[in-house]
């Protein structure tokens, strides 16, 4: 299994986007990656790199996604 990398600017953030060995949603990891950051979740968006869609909260999280 993967496991899902958030990247800022190219370079992958240290943040686990996992509960027990599977991914968590888009709203979690906006969550986390704001406290990692130390940032509010609000200046946090998640987006698909291949498609460069925004994630909604309720999405699943893909194998990659940028953080902006």
């Amino acid at each position: 299994m993967t496991y899902p990398i958030a990247r800022v600017n190219g370079t992958a953030i240290d943040v686990d986007l996992t509960r027990g060995g599977h991914p968590i949603g888009a709203g979690e990891a906006r969550s986390r990656i704001a406290v990692e950051r130390s940032v509010p979740i609000g200046r946090i968006r998640l987006v698909n790199p291949i498609t460069h869609e925004l994630l909604a909260d309720h999405a699943p999280l893909c194998d990659e996604v940028d953080v902006v």
